[in-house]
């Protein structure tokens, strides 16, 4: 069921990841055709499917909520962005300890998003708010890539599936899917293409981001990045089967640090406006190392492993590049906007 957005009040945070959302579809000339919505549906944490001539990314209202109670429960750990200030000691406390938020009634047919759990500090508060935005933007960034990259026509087309769900009801896809790694793909595909949208997207946002959370406070965007990325990965379903062909996706694990060796090469080249002027050459992961640590001891869940990079290099240079090789031609009949595309009209 379609939330009707206009009734959690005027500039609601709903609104604006919708709006942000429309002004990247509207780089293409077929922006006509897309909607963003948001559902408390609950069968699925997204999807992407075609009502008539339009397509539309649908966005579970829970993920959203699930998104901002972890970026607020991390926020209040001292431990994170110590340049922020005071926070709380985690070590005595669970993920059951922690109320979770909820959507709430009012008179007028207005509805609020409560939150029961969050840093005490106002700085901490901002920035756990920036996290989650990013986060999400993450998440809704993959399905538009989906759209944009051509990846729903082309499985339309090629395979008849006429709905991609995020970790939702799969048989469908597991019914018609012959060529698993080519799933595979079409998913990591989606994945660099919202990295890419999520950078370009802070870097002509960065100073109106910054003023509007921060106020004169000079925070590393790159930090919050990092923390964002690693909390979406983090709420996926942690497969841990290496090189599975029965597969939809790659595994949750392999999928992160591919993710984070191309956000970490963007922010050394092309974005180093994004980070701090005061940082060290060398990228430091500590950012994402911490949260990864930090929320498997908090949730009592398996963290995300640390897989050599030599391995990863492999798996993607000899099974997923070559297999992309194979099928972009193809994609790209389909696509509205490309890698390429974006870093010009963004």
């Amino acid at each position: 069921m379609e939330l009707n957005i206009e009734q959690f009040g005027k500039g609601n945070e709903l609104q604006y990841l919708k709006a942000e959302s429309e002004h990247i579809m509207a780089q293409t000339e077929t922006s006509k055709h897309y909607k963003l919505c948001f559902s408390d549906f609950k069968r699925y944490n997204a999807r992407v499917n075609k009502i008539g001539e339009q397509k539309q990314v649908e966005i579970d209202i829970g993920v959203v909520l699930e998104i901002f109670h972890m970026s607020y429960i991390v926020l209040m750990n001292e431990h994170f962005f110590t340049e922020l200030g005071s926070g709380h000691n985690m070590e005595q406390y669970k993920f059951w300890d922690m109320e979770m938020p909820s959507i709430d009634s009012y008179d007028n047919n207005l509805k609020a998003i409560n939150f029961y759990t969050a840093p005490d500090n106002p700085k901490r508060i901002a920035a756990a708010q920036a996290v989650a935005r990013l986060g999400i933007e993450f998440i809704i960034f993959h399905e538009l890539g989906h759209v944009l990259g051509g990846h729903f026509d082309y499985i339309n087309d090629t395979l008849g599936i006429s709905e991609l769900q995020a970790y939702g009801t799969e048989q469908e896809v597991k019914q018609k899917t012959k060529n698993n790694v080519t799933y595979q793909v079409i998913e990591m595909d989606a994945d660099i293409i919202a990295i890419h949208l999520l950078l370009e997207n802070l870097l002509c946002n960065k100073e109106k981001l910054t003023t509007f959370y921060f106020k004169d406070f000079k925070m590393d965007w790159s930090k919050i990045i990092m923390v964002a990325i690693t909390i979406a990965f983090f709420l996926m379903d942690p497969d841990t089967k290496i090189h599975q062909s029965s597969l939809r996706y790659l595994p949750r694990d392999y999928r992160y640090h591919l993710v984070i060796s191309k956000l970490f090469s963007k922010l050394k080249k092309e974005y180093i406006e994004i980070r701090t002027p005061f940082e060290n050459e060398e990228l430091s992961i500590a950012p994402c190392l911490l949260c990864n640590d930090f929320l498997s001891k908090f949730c009592n869940k398996e963290k995300i492993c640390e897989i050599p990079l030599s391995e990863t290099d492999k798996y993607y240079e000899e099974v997923i590049l070559n297999q992309w090789k194979n099928i972009r031609e193809d994609i790209q009949k389909y696509a509205d906007i490309s890698e390429r595309t974006v870093e010009r009209n963004m």
